[in-house]
């Protein structure tokens, strides 16, 4: 599967390298894509939104089952973890995005599939979160040189690496 900044979702089939499927319903570039469960795909967008769709089987995708909103910045990554959780980042203000806030923070937030709700928003980052990574119950975010680790049954921060200078 690949995002772009088109608004589309494409799948691909790996034998032909022909899209099989192309996904639209975002009103802003796709950036991320994830599998949660195994019926589920969900996508992050430059609209602020998270969108799930549902999957029928490694060939068809039926239609966006739900949209997640919450998120006061564009959508830079995503990944999932057990069957029912959504972990997203968002970006930074940018000098592309005059509309943004410099103050609003940075954040992370876990989200409850079942639900659609947003279960907890976690803040720290200072820059744009490019990339989430589950690791039993820690979630590890990365930013623009800074590495964060966080107890996901608590929300705390518990480690922050910061890449160093020279």
């Amino acid at each position: 599967m690949s995002a772009s900044d088109v608004h589309e979702i494409r799948i691909w089939d790996p034998d032909t390298w022909s899209c099989k499927t192309t996904l639209t319903g975002h009103s802003g570039g796709v950036y991320s894509v994830c599998i949660c469960g195994e019926e589920t795909l969900v996508s992050g967008s430059e609209d602020k939104t998270l969108k799930m769709w549902r999957i029928v089987d490694a060939s068809t995708i039926l239609h966006c089952v739900r949209t997640l909103e919450g998120h006061r910045r564009k959508v830079a990554s995503v990944c999932s973890y057990g069957d029912d959780k959504i972990v997203s980042g968002c970006f930074h203000v940018t000098r592309m995005d005059p509309r943004a806030w410099w103050g609003t923070p940075v954040e992370i937030k876990v989200w409850n599939t079942s639900s659609g709700e947003c279960e907890r928003t976690l803040q720290g980052h200072r820059y744009s979160v490019v990339c989430l990574c589950i690791h039993g119950d820690k979630l590890v975010s990365g930013s623009c040189g800074e590495i964060k680790i966080w107890d996901l049954a608590s929300g705390a921060c518990e480690m922050t690496m910061r890449a160093g200078v020279g």
